[in-house]
């Protein structure tokens, strides 16, 4: 299908190359993995969701360097070196991910077994147990492969490999495929689904097993692309869209699993109820928009089956198709409470706190600057590309610095390992303000979240600081006002506030048959992020101890001249004290 998506298939053609090269004996010419007779079936244990039983084709999979490269990075990248418990793994997660989709698919299929029939042969899928299997099967694979395409210590290099033009270009091809805006590390996963490699491996093993397989084990044919649509939100038929939302969508099964592990790894007292949540989801009717006719074109692509796109009516505004969808009723509100409610806080403990966000930054710019020092040897998008799936966590241990040969980058490499972190020397966040600055400070905060201003605005208090580092300290007066900040340690921290965008699209049924209330009509999200914002959410200012003083100063002009602000009391008020 990627033939009309040419970043897209140059990524597939990365992966490609690079688990070729890396893993010839699976991937290669001639492959000899796996080599003994695959087992069935296995029954795995999860410390969180208990055991699950995974098929041949998973298990080929997980035994491959695929999935296994997983076991080194960890889910909630550098956050053990201030939450020492977190030291939980994608593969764990990815692990449970299976779990819980499959947990929730067998409840919908009790609930709404007749739905499901029906879908099945208004799609002349053929016989239903076997299809229903089948659909079964390519979304617990999906499951499995969703986080395939992280690097080393998760977001923290996805925030640097995300900037490739190639990767770039492939994330706004696989949004317009979507529906929404999709991000690198879902690009590479829809990409390695549909990459050779794992295509050759499983029809390897396939044909491996034929023969001694029996007919429980064996669903039939896999459709990758189904698996590949489903890692990023979109159902290979408007019909099936419920199966993508099981992997992607406001309470997929990915969410699931990291808001219970991420708690309970790190030892924090976060919990929802799991098994209401299994006992009321269900399947509900709606429609999908397609006003661009992205949708329509997708679905001929795939040869979807039996597509009827509907025109626009009175009532609904765009041409669009009838679909179902993953839904929990008005009866299920404090679990939804719940999961919203967890969302924030791991926000607040973990992904936003003060020690993660510095740590983290420290290794986002170090791999910035190496991805500088391998563009100035000639290599190409694909190339890097491929160094950052061939790097876990263990590459932060294992010579990157030294094969770089470069000062900042083995500085920033030691400091992170023995974590000697930088110290925050300015914190501001919207309660941080008086009546005179308040209007500047908002507009300036507002601004850094739209994408068209974020990067300028950065740019420049990061240029105005390194000047003026340059300015007072002696030793960096030498240096490019880049290399002054980056000696220094010196950067502006601006992390995502908690979104609730999907809040907004999805609506939660009553009874069948009654209507559909947003849940932001039900419970205050709005408000609860918007306190958020307003109480916990901090813009920093990162340095190392040996220039505390300067970058205070430097800082301070860089804010001056973005914000507008000059009031010294404001500059105390947000400053952090030393001890």
């Amino acid at each position: 299908m990627l033939e009309n998506y040419p970043a897209l298939t140059a990524v597939t053609r990365a992966i490609d190359t690079y688990l070729e090269t890396a893993h010839p004996s699976y991937f290669g010419a001639s492959p000899s993995h796996p080599i003994l007779p695959l087992k069935r079936s296995k029954i795995l244990h999860d410390n969180l969701w208990g055991t699950n039983r995974f098929s041949w084709r998973e298990l080929v999979l997980i035994d491959s360097p695929i999935l296994q490269r997983l076991r080194d990075i960890h889910q909630t990248g550098l956050a053990f070196q201030t939450y020492m418990s977190a030291r939980h793994s994608r593969f764990e997660h990815s692990i449970g991910v299976v779990t819980i989709a499959s947990r929730t698919f067998d409840a919908l299929w009790r609930r709404d077994r007749d739905t499901i029939k029906t879908i099945v042969n208004a799609l002349a899928l053929g016989d239903v147990d076997s299809s229903v299997s089948k659909l079964r099967e390519e979304m617990r694979l999906a499951a499995l492969l969703h986080d395939t395409g992280h690097s080393l210590y998760s977001h923290a290099s996805e925030r640097v490999y995300s900037r490739l033009p190639l990767v770039e270009s492939a994330s706004l091809e696989l949004s317009g495929i979507a529906g929404k805006e999709k991000g690198a590390g879902e690009a590479l996963a829809f990409c390695m689904a549909l990459s050779k490699s794992v295509t050759n491996l499983l029809s390897r093993a396939e044909k491996n097993l034929m023969g001694q397989i029996s007919p429980e084990d064996y669903v039939g044919h896999i459709n990758l692309v189904n698996v590949a649509l489903m890692i990023v939100g979109r159902g290979p038929h408007p019909f099936l869209q419920f199966l993508a939302d099981l992997i992607s969508s406001t309470f997929d099964a990915d969410k699931l699993d990291y808001l219970f592990r991420d708690a309970a790894s790190a030892g924090l007292p976060l919990r929802y109820d799991i098994d209401r949540y299994l006992y009321s989801v269900r399947l509900e009717t709606d429609i999908i928009a397609d006003g661009e006719g992205k949708l329509q074109a997708l679905y001929t692509l795939i040869k979807a089956p039996n597509i009827e796109q509907k025109a626009s009516t009175g009532q609904i505004k765009y041409r669009h198709f009838e679909t179902y969808r993953l839904r929990l009723p008005k009866s299920a509100i404090n679990t939804i409470e719940q999961i919203f409610l967890c969302k924030l806080m791991l926000f607040s403990y973990i992904y936003h706190h003060q020690k993660v966000r510095a740590v983290e930054g420290m290794l986002e710019r170090m791999l910035t600057r190496a991805v500088e020092l391998w563009r100035g040897r000639g290599e190409s998008d694909e190339r890097i590309l491929q160094r950052f799936l061939e790097s876990t966590d263990s590459a932060l241990f294992s010579g990157l610095d030294s094969s770089l040969g470069d000062s900042i980058v083995k500085d920033y490499s030691y400091r992170i390992v023995n974590r000697l972190l930088p110290r925050e020397i300015f914190g501001a966040s919207a309660s941080d303000e008086s009546h005179a600055e308040e209007f500047l400070l908002r507009s300036f905060t507002t601004a850094l979240q739209e994408r068209g201003k974020r990067e300028a605005i950065i740019s420049k208090w990061e240029q105005v600081a390194g000047e003026e580092l340059k300015r007072i300290s002696p030793d960096l007066s030498e240096m490019s006002w880049p290399d002054a900040l980056r000696t220094a340690g010196v950067w502006l921290d601006v992390p995502k506030p908690p979104s609730i965008e999907d809040v907004k699209e999805i609506v939660v049924g009553g009874s069948k048959g009654t209507g559909v209330v947003p849940i932001a009509k039900i419970l205050p999200v709005g408000e609860w992020t918007e306190a958020y914002a307003t109480f916990r959410y901090k813009i920093r200012v990162f340095g190392f101890s040996e220039y505390w003083e300067a970058s205070a100063i430097a800082a301070r002009k860089a804010f001056e001249q973005t914000t507008g602000i000059y009031s010294g009391s404001f500059y105390e008020r947000i400053k952090r004290p030393r001890s």
